[in-house]
């Protein structure tokens, strides 16, 4: 069966042991070289498993990575990564923070993640770096759900393990996985089977009363049968009727009420529909029908108008030619009788000459009437020429109209978009001038930062050189001109008034041991928290606008610290301890410290005080709250080393020297001494803490060693 090797020193047992228990949980199966037995070809089986083993996991801890060997005992650890790391099998986990620093070649570019925290919060599956380990293990173990499983059987959340199942159904562990899953649901099954038994059972036994009831009835009705009374007997079948009858029986009446229902529904759906189609199409006026009746009315006119006229000239007609033929008869009639009587007018020729007389005024009136009848034809023509004219203005007005209307509406097209354009045109010109603004305050705020990293480029320029002595092969690459940076605004805050202590700030920003030009800071971090969108970053230039107006006006600053504190910043909220400190406040302070320590992340300032306030009782310790408390104490020593805060190397060397003196135990002597000279050591050695060699060369008349 393929195993895993796991690699750790004896001191780590500890540790070593919880990740055993985790793992042999999961059904990974693991060699540990520290079980092998007296007589064992140790050398010889060591070598064995790491040649067979299909992964080899390696716990660093200080101990791990430490050859000097203080508790006499040999280091195979480095040998055993060295052999994973050759084959491709190497897995490996940091227990302790700092070592992440101190791996050797080429360990220290080999991923490993950091479980510094795991055990002593609790060991949980969902740990970020265990999660990392889960998942390489389960890649060299061809097991790839192996952290999927630590949560799901972790979790109480039956859903989670049947997922696993669902995902993984070839894990080794989805049987068990299975089994567990089959059990429970078969156990819960029976408890509902027994749960409805005992309700059978009630419900015979109900039954069984209602029947002798209805026995008894039944006596009680023979009685009265007997007597030649009313008989009624009782329905025994009617009597075990009970609520799940008439429930069954209402369910029936339901369901014929909603099919009648859902019957009316179509036939209302059908009606309306019918009802739809029969409705007149929509829509106005026609326009065409009405234009084609006005034509017609035109026409009609036109038509009465020609037939007046044609009347008019026959009734002018008649009269005329009547008149003119009276007066030709008359005439010749007068002239005959003239001759004929010696030119003496007898009766009749006067007679006669009076109706010519007569017809002469009636020709007079006919030819005045014909006169009239002609001035009316005249006025008709007139008037049909006008209504020709009227006709044609109409039909030429009406087309310009037209026109008119298609122009306009072109117009208003034209004047819409170009309304429309004006509008874009003066929202970007908005945004141009917004953006010229922005730009001009962020280019004076950039000149500010840039001239603070002028300053601080010249400071590492030493530091540059003698890392291009170093590295050869990038001396080309640092030699050549860079690029200006486009710096963002939080990191400038960062760069003019970080807090060098603040867990919230990115590792790769600069921070500020002392602020240089207050104003500048203060604008540079004032546009830093407009433009942050997103919580963190925006309590953190609370935090850092408050260091930058502190020394203007203490009570705004104090109130940017409570904005940030409240935003969940574990710094501002030590800063805020350190002002009652400095203001002789012990206990806010104390308050304000003990909070910061336990906030997420917890800040490394307030941890250092808080360990210091219940480990060291010594005159610096100006607050003294509360007694001593060594192991409470040591809590927060941890978490303040795990966060690589130097002064706490210092203080751990002191406690544990001072807390040798305390045991009784001489192995628990050494241990407190090996503990308190590693602390000194690398506070000394590698945090230049020059309090740690002097309490060292007290102690001992002797100089620490950075060997």
């Amino acid at each position: 069966m393929s195993q895993v090797f796991l690699a750790y020193r004896s001191v780590d047992a500890e540790r070593a042991n919880t990740v055993r228990t985790k793992l042999e949980a999961l059904g990974v199966p693991l060699f540990i070289d520290h079980k092998l037995i007296s007589g064992d070809d140790y050398i010889r089986v060591i070598n064995e498993q790491l040649d067979a083993a299909v992964a080899v996991l390696v716990l660093w801890t200080a101990a791990a990575v430490d050859m000097s060997s203080p508790t006499g005992t040999a280091n195979f650890v480095l040998s055993e990564a060295e052999r994973g790391f050759s084959r491709g099998i190497l897995v490996a986990a940091t227990f302790d923070k700092l070592v992440l620093s101190h791996l050797p070649v080429p360990f220290n570019r080999f991923q490993a993640p950091d479980v510094s925290d795991w055990i002593e919060n609790g060991a949980s599956a969902k740990h970020q770096g265990w999660q990392s380990v889960l998942k390489a293990l389960g890649n060299k173990l061809a097991r790839p759900g192996l952290a999927d499983l630590a949560i799901a059987l972790e979790s109480a959340d039956e859903t989670l393990k049947k997922k696993f199942l669902h995902d993984y159904p070839s894990d080794p562990s989805s049987q068990k996985i299975a089994a567990d899953l089959e059990a429970f649901e078969r156990s819960e099954f029976e408890a509902r089977v027994s749960a409805a038994r005992k309700r059978v059972q009630q419900r015979v036994k109900e039954a069984e009363k209602r029947l002798k009831l209805c026995r008894d009835e039944f006596e009680a009705q023979v009685v009265e049968l007997r007597a030649g009374r009313d008989f009624m007997a009782p329905d025994p079948v009617a009597a075990l009727d009970d609520n799940v009858a008439k429930l069954s029986n209402q369910i029936t009446i339901d369901e014929d009420t909603i099919d009648e229902l859902r019957t009316r529904a179509e036939k209302a759906e059908a009606a309306l529909a019918e009802l739809a189609a029969l409705k007149p199409p929509a829509g106005g006026i026609d326009v065409a029908k009405e234009e084609s009746a006005r034509a017609a009315d035109i026409r009609v006119n036109k038509q009465e108008t020609a037939a007046s006229k044609t009347d008019t000239r026959r009734s002018l007609a008649w009269p005329a030619a009547a008149v003119i033929i009276a007066a030709c008869v008359f005439g010749t009639g007068g002239w005959l009788l003239a001759q004929n009587s010696g030119n003496q007018p007898s009766e009749d020729a006067q007679a006669l000459q009076t109706q010519v007389a007569s017809l002469s005024t009636q020709l007079k009136k006919s030819q005045a009437h014909s006169a009239d009848l002609e001035r009316n034809s005249n006025d008709l023509a007139q008037r049909e020429s006008k209504i020709s004219a009227q006709e044609t203005a109409v039909a030429n007005a009406k087309a310009e109209l037209d026109k008119r209307a298609a122009s306009l509406k072109a117009q208003a097209d034209s004047l819409s978009a170009q309304r429309a354009e004006l509008q874009a045109r003066a929202a970007d010109l908005d945004r141009r001038t917004n953006d010229v603004q922005r730009r001009e305050s962020q280019v004076s705020a950039q000149e500010t930062v840039l001239a603070a990293l002028r300053d601080e480029l010249d400071k590492r320029a030493a530091t540059l050189t003698a890392q291009a002595n170093a590295l050869p092969a990038q001396k080309t690459a640092l030699e050549q001109p860079a690029a200006a940076p486009s710096i963002p605004f939080s990191a400038q805050c960062d760069l003019l008034a970080g807090y060098q202590y603040d867990p919230d700030r990115p590792e790769h920003n600069g921070f500020a041991r002392s602020i240089q030009d207050d104003a500048a800071a203060q604008a540079v971090c004032e546009g830093a928290l407009q433009s942050a969108n997103d919580r963190v970053t925006q309590r953190r230039m609370l935090l850092e606008l408050g260091r930058a107006v502190e020394g203007n006006d203490p009570k705004k600053a104090l109130g940017f610290w409570q904005q940030a504190a409240n935003g969940g910043s574990s710094d501002a909220t030590y800063v805020l301890g350190k002002y009652y400190a400095d203001h002789s406040d012990a206990k806010s302070a104390w308050d304000y410290y003990t909070k910061a320590a336990n906030m997420n992340p917890p800040d490394p300032l307030a941890l250092y005080w808080v360990a210091y306030n219940l480990l060291i009782r010594d005159g610096g310790n100006v607050l003294q709250p509360t007694p001593a408390d060594p192991a409470e104490g040591e809590k927060y020593l941890r978490l303040a080393l795990n966060a690589d805060f130097a002064p706490a190397y210092y203080i751990a060397g002191v406690h544990y020297w001072q807390k040798n003196k305390a045991e009784k135990n001489k192995a628990d002597q050494n241990r407190d001494i090996e503990l308190a000279t590693r602390y000194l050591t690398t506070s000394w050695c590698i945090k230049h803490d020059a309090d740690a060699e002097k309490f060292y060369q007290d102690k001992t008349k002797q100089t620490l060693s950075c060997q």
